[in-house]
C-alpha cells in the first residue's frame, strides 16, 4: 500500500510539473510571437518609408536634367528621412 501511495504522489507531482512546463512553454511562445510580429511590422513600416522617400527623390531628380552628384542624392535622402521621422 505504501508503494502505491508513493507512486501516486510521484505521478501527481510529475503531472503537475508537466502542466507547469506546458504553461511556461505557451507563455514563452506567445511572448516570442509578439516580438516577431512587432519586428515584422517595423520592417514593413521602414520598407514603406524607404519606398516613399525613394519615389520622392527619384521624381525630384528626374525633373532636373544632367548628372547629379552622389553626395547630393545622399543629402536629399537623409533630409527626407529625417523630416518623415520627426
Amino acid at each position: 500500500m505504501e508503494k502505491v501511495v508513493e507512486n501516486l504522489c510521484c505521478m501527481t507531482l510529475s503531472y503537475t510539473m508537466f502542466q507547469l512546463f506546458i504553461i511556461l512553454l505557451a507563455v514563452c511562445f506567445v511572448f516570442n510571437f509578439q516580438i516577431i510580429v512587432g519586428g515584422v511590422q517595423e520592417e514593413i513600416s521602414l520598407q514603406q518609408l524607404m519606398d516613399e522617400v525613394n519615389l520622392e527623390v527619384t521624381e525630384e531628380f528626374n525633373a532636373t536634367s544632367g548628372d547629379i552628384p552622389e553626395e547630393e542624392i545622399v543629402t536629399k535622402v537623409q533630409e527626407r528621412l529625417q523630416s518623415k521621422c520627426e
